[in-house]
This record gives C-alpha cells, structure tokens and sequence, in this order.
C-alpha cells in the first residue's frame, strides 16, 4: 500500500500521560496513528507535544517535522533535534525529552507484545 498525505492537515487526538510521565511544565501530547501492522507489532503516525519535559521509553525512528526540544538519555549525552532530524531511539535506554518549541514529529514505533501473546 503506498499513501501520501499533508502532515499540517492530519488531525490529531490529545490523550493523558502515565501518571509519572512528566517531569516538568504541562506538556500536552496528541497522535494520529496513520498505519498500524496487521499483527499490532508497530505503528506509524504524526505525534506532537507542546512545552514541558517528558519521560519515554520506545523503541521508535521519528524525524522532526517542527519544533525544538532536547534529548537526554538516561545515562547519556544530550543532544538538541529540531526540523530534519532524525533520531532513533532504543526501549533500553529511558529519555527524557524537553521540549521547547512545540514538537511535531513522524515516527514508526516497534511496539511491546503483549504479555499473554506468547
């Protein structure tokens, strides 16, 4: 299947943070799944978060559409992304990321299996 679309245009639907998420500021995050995998393996979508710092922990390629904010991995230097950046994160190392301008990105998520799935 091949799909094109305009990234501005895809709506997006806010949802809650895990309780401990946040770790500064009131970020407010919203997503658009665009594809998931006949199995529910991975997704792909167009994800934004406003001001605030957030922790996460995804195994996930994105590239930054707008916005600037900093990632700090645990354990790890920090670096700066905005527009054009790609960054690829692993599950086993936790981030915190600082978002300072208002963040939208396109990723693709591997996604954890359920426990029982096996």
């Amino acid at each position: 299947m091949a799909s094109t679309f305009v990234i501005a245009d895809v709506q997006l639907t806010p949802y809650e943070l895990e309780p401990g998420q946040t770790v500064s500021g009131e970020p407010v995050v919203s997503d658009a799944a665009i594809w998931t995998a006949p199995d529910g393996s991975a997704v792909r979508g167009i994800w934004t978060c406003t001001p605030g710092a957030i922790r996460m922990a995804e195994s996930e390629i994105f590239v930054v559409v707008e916005g600037r904010a900093t990632v700090a991995p645990e354990g790890g230097r920090p670096f700066d992304i905005g527009p054009g950046s790609a960054v690829i994160l692993d599950r086993a190392t936790p981030v915190v990321l600082e978002v300072r301008e208002t963040l939208r990105k396109c990723y693709h998520m591997e996604l954890v299996p359920p426990a029982d799935a096996e």
